[in-house]
């Protein structure tokens, strides 16, 4: 007998809840959209939300618009933010 994970999906509860950063696209394809990084944006804000930001630079450089995702998504990767306007998305969002 073979029984669908969806179907027990609906069961699983989960013990936290997370909350994904609100990041830019600055890919050609989707750029100034919240939530729809490539594969590299999203392992290189991965990179550098944990501490390793040398191997976000090096996973971002060979593409040209590597070098703009920082400054676009600045409050959310560095730790401290002075910008209102991010500070009052941010509480809209939450």
């Amino acid at each position: 007998m073979c029984v669908s994970v969806h179907y027990f999906l609906p069961l699983v509860q989960p013990s936290f809840v997370y909350t994904v950063p609100y990041l830019i696209a600055t890919n050609p394809t989707n750029y100034g959209k919240p939530w729809r990084l490539n594969c590299a944006e999203a392992l290189a804000a991965a990179f550098h939300l944990t501490g390793h930001e040398d191997w976000a630079e090096k996973l971002l450089a060979p593409f040209g618009w590597g070098r703009s995702f920082y400054p676009v998504n600045r409050c959310v990767c560095l730790t401290s933010c002075d910008d209102p306007d991010m500070n009052a998305r941010n509480r809209a969002l939450n």
